[in-house]
Formats: C-alpha cells, sequence, structure tokens
C-alpha cells in the first residue's frame, strides 16, 4: 500500500471513529486513479448501510454519500471503475470473498462490465488471491473464479463511421494485464460482438508493425489520417514547401518510399500525384500498432 493510499485510509478510519453515527462501519475498498490520484472509497457496517467518499462526494456534508443497499452491485461500484482504469489500492478479505461469489454467480451473463472483472481477476493473480487464501482467512469454502481469467482481452475505447461507409473501433489489446497493442480496426457492417472479433485476430494484430520503430514523416501522416475527419491526408506540393520542408527533406521521402516497399503500404500510401506531393488513404490507420499511446500512459504512471 503507497503513502497516498496509506494515508487516505487513515484519515477515514479516523474519521469513522469519531463519528457516533458512523463508528460500526469500517473501510471495505479503496479504488485510485493512477492519473489524477483520485480515491474512490467503500465504507460499510457490513449489512446494509454504506457510504462513499469519492471526488463527486467532497462538497457534501461529511464529504460523502450514503449508498443505498438497493442501489449496490459489484458491477457499477467495482469492475465499471476497473474497466475506466481505476486500480484497487485496498480491500478486505471479506470483499473479496464476496467478490468471488458474485462472480461464480453472475459471471458472465449477468455482468456488464466483462473486462472490469478481468482487471480484478488479473489482480488477484498478481496479489496471489487465490482460493486456497481466501478459504483460509474467511474458514468458508469460496468458488473458484480463476476458471474466467483470460491472459488475453479486448478493450475497445470508441467506434466511428468514416466517409467510405465502414465502421472503426479503437482498442488496446492486453495480454496478462498489460497493454500490448493500440489499435484501429475497420468492419463494413454494424456488428455486437466487436470486442469478440477482434480477440479472434488478436495474434495477427500483435504482429501488426509498431508506429514508433517508423520514420518521423510517415508517423505524421499515420497520424494526420487519424485525426482527420475525412479519415485522408492530403499534403500539396506548395503545402510541402511551406510547412514541411524546414522538417523533412528529400531523404525522408526515400526513407519513406522504402517503408512503403517495406510494410506493403503501396494502396494506402500515393506519392508525387499531380499536386499532391503525399497522400495517405484512410487504411492506412488500421495498418500499425500505434505503440506510442501505451508508451505515454506508462509514462504517465511513473511520472506520478
Amino acid at each position: 500500500m503507497n503513502y497516498r493510499i496509506l494515508k487516505v485510509k487513515n484519515d477515514i478510519e479516523l474519521f469513522l471513529k469519531d463519528n457516533i453515527e458512523h463508528q460500526n462501519k469500517h473501510i471495505d475498498y479503496i479504488l485510485f486513479n493512477p492519473k489524477t490520484n483520485d480515491t474512490y472509497v467503500l465504507a460499510s457496517d457490513n449489512y446494509d448501510n454504506a457510504i462513499e467518499f469519492t471526488p463527486y462526494s467532497k462538497s457534501e456534508s461529511g464529504g460523502y454519500i450514503q449508498v443505498p443497499e438497493w442501489d449496490y452491485n459489484f458491477d457499477y461500484y467495482i469492475y465499471n471503475y476497473l474497466e475506466e482504469g481505476l486500480k484497487i489500492g485496498y480491500m478486505t478479505d471479506d470483499v473479496h470473498y464476496s467478490i468471488w461469489n458474485s462472480i461464480n454467480e453472475l459471471y458472465p451473463t449477468d455482468i456488464e462490465y466483462k473486462n472490469g472483472v478481468q482487471e480484478y481477476l488479473q489482480y488477484c493473480k498478481e496479489k496471489n488471491i487465490t482460493k486456497e487464501y481466501l478459504d483460509k482467512k474467511t474458514g468458508l469454502n469460496t468458488p473458484n473464479i480463476m476458471k474466467y481469467y483470460k491472459n488475453k482481452y479486448v478493450k475497445v475505447l470508441e467506434n466511428w463511421e468514416t466517409d467510405y461507409g465502414d465502421l472503426r473501433f479503437r482498442a488496446i489489446l492486453y495480454e496478462n494485464g498489460k497493454a500490448k497493442a493500440y489499435i484501429i480496426a475497420s468492419y463494413e457492417e454494424d456488428i455486437e460482438n466487436v470486442e469478440d472479433l477482434i480477440y479472434k485476430d488478436f495474434d495477427k494484430y500483435l504482429e501488426l508493425p509498431k508506429i514508433s520503430k517508423c520514420s518521423k514523416l510517415l508517423q505524421k501522416i499515420y497520424d494526420n489520417v487519424c485525426e482527420s475527419s475525412a479519415t485522408m491526408c492530403h499534403i500539396t506540393k506548395d503545402e510541402w514547401k511551406d510547412y514541411y520542408e524546414n522538417i523533412f527533406n528529400e531523404i525522408d521521402i526515400i526513407k519513406l518510399k522504402e517503408e512503403i516497399k517495406k510494410y506493403n503500404l503501396e494502396d494506402v500510401i500515393t506519392l508525387n500525384n499531380y499536386e499532391y506531393k503525399v497522400i495517405g488513404w484512410g487504411d492506412l490507420e488500421t495498418r500499425f500498432n500505434d505503440d506510442r499511446n501505451i508508451e505515454r500512459n506508462k509514462n504517465k504512471d511513473k511520472e506520478r
């Protein structure tokens, strides 16, 4: 438990101890956002009375909100947050035991945030939270839910329709709890189980070349395509002269030609087409693993 989580835990435990209304409560778990250091803390009396301390409850009297018994469920209060990127900073063995029973009963059909469940199972794997551990700690017979653990899974971040009429899905591919690829997939029609379809081609997507290993010019063209509302990149010869020649030169063009051949990009990058110096076509964004996004997130976490 790091200093930040320990301080939050001690502060709330002191609040509970000094507050007559809440002296019978204890902290069940602490979730935290590694990017903002915001914490989400649930405290309960183990029965039907729970309160939550979140960034949104700070303006409330006492800095917390009541959590109605009928409203509480692990899917919305834990798996949802884990799927959004929050991490477990602290959790009691009793809560783990309850979660294991809930997953055993409801997964996968009756749980909405299935990737959040995978994040939880990855945490258990890393922290050695096992059936044997929980049996020993609780004195009860814990169902073994690690059969549901997937060492590979897909998280779709967003989707949109292009000017070409296909649907694009931006997704992160995880393996052993670590982000391995940041890709854009294309499908011709609307589909419900896109994560399953991407999962079927998991290894194929992992084999995509990493954009960070490419030249700065190819990265620029790729980024322009990804950022364009028209899913294209047009650089006229005049634009090249006015805006690009102070950054790139003909040696970069030669390098780009080599990369076009190396990565079989002839159908998605066109050079010297009438008034255009470079044209990047829409499918270029589907040809690479944008591992720079993975590294950026890793570096942000390290800074914090």
